[in-house]
């Protein structure tokens, strides 16, 4: 009956519906979810405004028999397509998800019960429920009939873990584009099911497909993280974009003969090899076993050739980036050769080095941390990092060293409240120049974290604090520093700085410091007489200009 009255349907729009209202016949419930559309538009159903309850009921199995689906603001659906149709040849062709924030599933490949709730809304806003229906129930898995199935594209919806089932791929045939953003709780696009249905030694292929964009999926640790071969003969487009915890595209190899490079946010064109690509069979045996782990997002440039992350000296980051992370722990392994950095009005970073090793086994657990190092960096600049929080933080099983940093510059990053921890400090043995500047929130540069004595930086030569509003010290806590080189010190509007640190500052090089006040010279006063001398001086000078008012 419903192959005859919605054949024509070409397009189904679903907009805004946050309740859905029942009382209709069982092969129109969606995961138990019937829905409510007009039934006189031929070519297009489309539910739009707030509340939906008045408009007349028709099957929601037009999903079934509609080219085009496209579905917004829905929070009442929990899946798309219904598991009770497995089997059925869908007749879509592009399907559009955009910020559904309850739907578990977009092919429903499981039913969790035998009733389905009906369920009709009163005036009053009542509900009543009958469960008296059912759908006959179908194995744990189902397979849907996507060979129609051109583009599919997803965004903004935080409960999806994954878009399709292993055992539905085989039917892909037709598929050209994948699109998927801004989706927190996707963990793969491709599930793994049992080993009956998910053979390691099945080869998947996609005949079409043409275009892959991953982008700021938080959570998403790779495509397929089965054992499968793929084969992509007419991939030429993919961008990866903020996905930080992607350890491989795929488990295991990918033969994709037209890709050229794969896009990067943070880095660039990159090889395709990074991503477990290769060109051929032979190809991908002989390749190195080092670049086949990695992390990724969307390209920066478009006149560089591609390159491994290895082959990466300098990164710059600007504007459109909008990842809360800059460099990935699983991308710090492989920037041995970075020499530069500069990030600049990324509004949504909230770490630039992230350090997320985790011991979870106890066999490890007493074992010492795992020491990460970007042995060639040298310099690092911050510029507008709006909500920028930390450099990074390490933790009991790993830690971060820059050995070779000799400046580094940060200025306007308003959400930071503090450079380093004690322990971070120990690494920076040629650091010269530190310059911090217009931060709001910054209240110490060097924040405690461990017991260490004395604190010892033996190359810093210039140290710049300027427009810190709320700077109550260098380091608040009562350690000693040891500053042998350091010869300008310039401090300027930080009001609220009452002390370079509570222990010694041993500084024999610095001879005067610039303050709001001009070149003033320290004679025998250490940094810590200094600025306690010059805040009473201030306080004179304010209590004077009150005076004379």
């Amino acid at each position: 009956m419903l192959s005859t009255t919605c054949g024509t349907i070409y397009s189904l729009v679903i907009k805004r519906v946050i309740w859905i209202p029942v009382s209709v016949p069982t092969a129109s419930i969606i995961s138990g979810i019937p829905v409510s559309v007009p039934v006189s538009v031929p070519t297009a159903i489309i539910i739009s405004g707030i509340p939906v309850p008045r408009v007349g009921v028709v099957y929601w199995s037009l999903c079934l028999y509609s080219r085009e689906i496209r579905i917004m603001e829905c929070d009442a659906l929990s899946s798309v397509i219904p598991s009770y149709t497995a089997g059925q040849r869908l007749k879509v062709e592009e399907m559009l998800i955009y910020k559904c924030n309850n739907m578990k599933e977009v092919f429903a490949s499981t039913v969790e019960n035998d009733n389905v709730c009906h369920s009709t809304i009163f005036d009053d806003g009542s509900r009543a429920t009958d469960t008296s229906s059912s759908i006959p129930r179908l194995g744990n898995v189902t397979s849907h009939n996507l060979s129609i199935l051109k583009e599919i594209c997803i965004s903004n919806c935080d409960n999806l873990e994954y878009i399709f089932t292993f055992s539905t791929l085989e039917s892909l045939k037709k598929l050209e584009v994948i699109r998927i953003k801004w989706c927190k709780g996707m963990k793969v696009i491709v599930k793994e099911e049992g080993e009956q249905t998910t053979s390691p030694n099945k080869v998947v292929d996609f005949p079409r497909l043409k275009v892959i964009k991953l982008v700021y999926l938080s959570n998403l640790e790779g495509f397929f993280l089965g054992r499968n071969e793929f084969q992509w003969p007419l991939l030429n487009d993919v961008i990866i974009k903020g996905c930080h915890k992607m350890m491989a595209f795929t488990g295991s190899k990918s033969i994709a003969r037209r890709l050229k490079y794969v896009e990067h946010a943070t880095f660039g064109k990159l090889s395709p090899e990074v991503y477990n690509f290769y060109s051929t069979t032979a190809s991908s045996q002989t390749s190195s076993p080092s670049l086949d782990r990695t992390t990724a997002c969307l390209a920066i440039s478009n006149d560089v050739q591609p390159r491994s992350l290895q082959d990466i000296n300098e990164l710059y980051v600007e504007n459109a980036y909008k990842g809360e992370v800059i460099i990935a722990s699983n991308e710090l392994l492989q920037l041995q050769n970075l020499e530069k950095i500069h990030a600049k009005r990324c509004e949504f970073v909230e770490k630039m080095f992230e350090i997320a090793l985790e011991v979870t086994h106890n066999e490890f657990k007493n074992e010492s941390q795992i020491v990460v190092k970007l042995p060639k960096l040298r310099e690092l600049d911050l510029e507008e990092l709006s909500s920028l929080k930390y450099l990074w933080v390490s933790n009991q099983w790993g830690q971060l060293e820059l050995p070779n940093l000799t400046r580094l510059c940060i200025h306007n990053c308003k959400s930071l409240e503090y450079v380093f921890t004690t322990s971070m400090v120990g690494s920076l043995t040629q650091l010269q120049e530190l310059h911090v500047t217009h931060c709001f929130l910054m209240r110490e540069i060097v924040k405690k974290d461990d017991d260490c004595e004395q604190i010892v930086l033996p190359c810093l030569k210039s140290l710049k604090l300027e427009y810190l509003r709320r700077l109550n010290g260098f380091c608040l806590w009562k350690k000693d520093f040891s500053l042998p080189l350091l010869s300008t010190l310039v401090i300027k509007q930080c009001p609220l700085l009452s002390v370079f640190t509570n222990g010694f500052v041993v500084a024999p090089e610095l001879k005067e410091i610039e303050s709001n006040e001009g070149l003033i010279d320290v004679g025998e006063q250490d940094i810590n007489s200094f600025i306690i001398t010059n805040k009473k001086k201030g306080r004179r000078t304010y209590r004077r200009m009150n005076d004379a008012k």
